[in-house]
């Protein structure tokens, strides 16, 4: 019959909508925490900074496991690990909602809570760090060199998908309970797990290396690349992190119109990265080191429009373009590890560029809340300057660089 995909084609579609679903639900896992755990941890009695020791100490284990993960990942294959990730989550955000619900009925003590949600978190953040990691290395083995910056863009575009629904749906399901986001998101965790152990199948090798004893990984060929995921997360991070701040100063708003205002901002960011990596970063047959030169001066311009904007329309539109170029620079380092990595390789650098973005992402909000009380344009100065250094290892990279499955194929 024609106009009927093959089922190869078929079943391949319904992998790619099971695993990017599945990245949404992961990404929502990480970021409904930082709406919901605030309040929620207020109402059991804890103290701010309780609150903070518990998202910070997951992120820390985030960026120690990912490494590990990435080794992890090349023995057990990428769906398994993928699988193990999210039911983790599912489980230890069970498990997380059903202590809150016990102290909340006053049936443990504050300090038992706090310790047992610790122990929780840091179970997740161990469990769940080969998420990303491995579905990095999955594209990478079903998508040829010149799709990869394509392929890599779903990540993003998921992730930024879930960073906006994560603190929606939790908002949503709150009107049902406390307790009611952390058991729906754990739903959705469980299914997603069960979706990706029954639909994925392992993505094809480019290469016959697998048969071939696995290689080492020389971190030099990937410190470039790896310099650049941290830089572009501290970025974003301080981003995030004084949006909120710099709009309350600026125009003299209570904690709620605050709250409400920025919320607006960074979903005008999250949707203008989303919006540039599934039309122009997909469509877009460039190298990706190509992504990195266009997106990393245009984020310069947009972090010079907030540091001197006082008005709200231009700061949208500072937040928008800086949305925008980090949907560019992001699948731009991301592919460019996947081609400096082989096809035995691809978790462990995988492992790597999570840690190395992690890192960022912790640096971030303390180094520009001890700026901001300094000077509050300076975190913006700060962020301009880690952009000027993603522009300058990105012009000192070839344009176009040789993939490491190229170079096989070469010496072969």
């Amino acid at each position: 019959m024609t106009g009927q995909a093959p089922d190869g084609a078929t079943s391949g579609r319904k992998a790619i909508v099971v695993l990017f679903l599945a990245l949404v639900v992961a990404g929502m896992g990480q970021s409904f925490v930082f709406a919901v755990l605030p309040p929620v941890g207020r109402a059991m009695g804890m103290a701010d900074v309780q609150i903070s020791l518990i998202i910070v100490s997951a992120a820390v284990l985030f960026v120690i496991a990912a490494p590990i993960w990435g080794r992890i990942i090349e023995v057990w294959g990428r769906r398994p690990v993928m699988a193990f990730g999210l039911g983790s989550f599912a489980v230890t955000t069970a498990l997380f909602g059903f202590v809150v619900e016990l102290r909340l009925g006053l049936a443990i003590s504050v300090g038992l809570a706090f310790t047992l949600l610790m122990v929780l978190r840091a179970l997740f953040a161990l469990g769940a760090g080969g998420i990303f990691p491995a579905a990095q290395a999955y594209l990478a083995d079903s998508s040829p060199p010149e799709r990869r910056t394509a392929a890599v863009a779903l990540i993003s575009i998921a992730f930024g998908l879930g960073m906006v629904a994560g603190p929606a749906a939790a908002g949503g399901l709150a009107g049902v309970g406390l307790i009611a986001p952390f058991y729906g998101i754990s739903a959705l965790a469980l299914i997603s797990a069960i979706s990706i152990k029954l639909v994925l199948q392992p993505a094809p090798r480019l290469t016959k290396t697998r048969e071939l004893a696995p290689q080492p990984l020389v971190i030099l060929r990937f410190l470039p690349f790896l310099a650049m995921g941290s830089l572009t997360l501290m970025t974003l991070a301080t981003v995030q992190q004084v949006t909120g701040f710099r709009i309350q100063d600026l125009f003299g708003l209570n904690t709620a119109e605050t709250a409400e205002t920025a919320s607006i901002a960074l979903i005008v960011m999250a949707v203008a990265m989303i919006t540039t990596q599934s039309t122009l970063v997909r469509r877009l047959k460039a190298p990706p080191i190509m992504l990195v030169r266009m997106g990393s001066p245009l984020a310069i311009v947009a972090l010079a429009i907030m540091s001197v904007s006082d008005d709200m329309v231009w700061l949208s539109i500072g937040m928008a373009i800086f949305g925008s170029a980090s949907g560019m620079i992001m699948p731009g380092f991301m592919a460019s590890v996947t081609l400096a990595a082989g096809p035995d390789q691809q978790g462990r650098a995988a492992g790597l560029l999570a840690s190395a973005q992690g890192t960022g992402f912790i640096i971030g909000p303390p180094a520009s809340a001890a700026l901001y009380q300094l000077y509050p344009v300076a975190p913006y100065w700060l962020a301009m300057v880690l952009m000027a250094g993603i522009a300058l290892i990105a012009f000192l990279r070839p344009l176009a660089p040789v993939s490491h499955e190229a170079q096989a194929q070469a010496a072969d």
